[in-house]
């Protein structure tokens, strides 16, 4: 199966949510509200985004995120949407809106190009990311 390097970014509003869509899909948990935080260069204090790169994801796993950012279309998942701790149909589906997802048609590409490419999307968007924690 080929890789296809994928970009998601949500919006600060929606990604607790896409958070737990990620989840239920099994993809790990804080997916996006532990990923990079990016900002309005005017307002370094609030997040408007969250950026989550995925540079082996599969053909598959591109057209599930691309099909569920846009048209809401569900992803399957191990498990029951509103059960047993799942987020509800209802509010994965309005998370949706919150979520573009970027990919290159590539089957690789080097991490010097996929931190340029990284860096072309958050410009594009007119945002910055967080400055490093102090050490």
């Amino acid at each position: 199966m080929t890789n296809i390097p994928c970009i998601c970014v949500a919006s600060a509003a929606l990604a607790a949510d896409l958070d737990r869509v990620w989840a239920a899909m099994g993809r790990g948990t804080d997916t996006f509200t532990a990923a990079m935080a990016l900002h309005d260069p005017q307002d370094m204090e609030n997040p408007t985004h969250y950026l989550m790169q995925d540079m082996s994801a599969t053909e598959g796993l591109e057209a599930l995120w691309r099909a569920f950012a846009a048209s809401a279309d569900l992803p399957p998942i191990d498990g029951i949407w509103g059960e047993e701790g799942v987020i509800s149909a209802a509010d994965a589906q309005a998370a949706s809106a919150g979520l573009t997802v970027y990919s290159v048609a590539a089957a690789s590409i080097s991490p010097a190009e996929g931190q340029s490419w990284r860096d072309g999307i958050i410009t594009s968007l007119g945002l910055v990311p967080a400055p490093p924690p102090d050490i």
